[in-house]
């Protein structure tokens, strides 16, 4: 096992005439993790005072069948995880390669069956440095930028209107054009558009692609900004199809909305709360 220093990232905020303005090493917090077969998604790392997680949806790591129902299935039994190390301007990436296969074994992914999102456990935090578990092998960077417990606001402080930015890793755009960089996140800009009672989770006003998926979202806060959540789906709406000016029964075409889902950040803590068990 590795032990390297942490670069634990402090948030920067600041706004003129309306924008708000933000440190490029805001950025780095969006992780991109990718397996074999081509699948992909986005993720961030989360620490606590004794240990380091990525955190992501459900789905970016269990396969979710052609029914829509979701499955224990690894995408891969491997993972690659590519984040940057200080500065996104740079191409200093820091690379992971985690053995989900028995990570998964060991117990040491938490998931939820009813909510999209999990938790992979891969290191512990010992005097200022982090020492990977046996499942993860990394490149010689020395600094891993995380979202620390100070930088995470529950749901019941979130509130309607709030400017929220999401990070992540949409390449599924790549098909539509050639003017994205694959291997860097992207900033998306919307508000808090509702929130859902029943299946407790918050509506943003915000356009997601496949590979946003599992990418922190941030709340902008009265001087700082804090991980509400993560993005998990996008929200569709139907076309109606019509042949000779008359509408074709029962028939539609599924588009993007511009509204997507966040799962709060408190359903990521209830899996931590497991996590906490299982280290004593």
């Amino acid at each position: 096992m590795k032990l390297i220093s942490a670069l634990l990232f402090l948030g920067f905020f600041s706004q003129a005439q309306g924008q708000y303005m933000f440190d490029e090493k805001f950025m780095t917090t969006a992780v991109l993790v990718d397996y074999k077969n081509g699948d992909f998604g986005s993720a961030s790392f989360l620490a606590d005072s004794l240990h380091v997680f990525l955190v992501t949806a459900r789905h970016v790591i269990y396969i979710v069948d052609s029914t829509g129902k979701r499955t224990n299935k690894l995408h891969g039994d491997t993972a690659f995880v590519t984040t940057y190390s200080d500065n996104i301007g740079t191409d200093r990436q820091h690379k992971l390669t985690i053995d989900l296969k028995n990570l998964d074994r060991s117990g040491l992914i938490f998931s939820d069956s009813t909510r999209d999102v999990a938790v992979l456990w891969l290191a512990d935090n010992h005097n200022g440095g982090i020492d990977y578990n046996d499942y993860v092998n990394t490149n010689e960077s020395r600094h891993l930028s995380v979202v620390q417990m100070s930088q995470i606001a529950r749901a019941a402080d979130v509130k309607y209107g709030m400017d929220i930015f999401f990070l992540g890793y949409p390449k599924s755009l790549r098909i539509i054009t050639n003017q994205l960089e694959l291997n860097k996140p992207l900033l998306t800009r919307g508000i808090i558009a509702g929130k859902n009672s029943i299946n407790q989770t918050i509506i943003l006003n915000a356009q997601v692609h496949h590979g946003n998926s599992g990418g922190p979202v941030w709340g902008a806060f009265p001087n700082e900004f804090k991980v509400i959540g993560i993005v998990t789906e996008l929200i569709p709406f139907e076309s109606e199809i019509f042949q000779n000016a008359k509408q074709v029964p029962n028939v539609g075409v599924f588009n993007n909305s511009d509204f997507s889902v966040v799962q709060p950040i408190d359903h990521i803590m209830a899996l931590l709360d497991l996590v906490r068990k299982k280290a004593h």
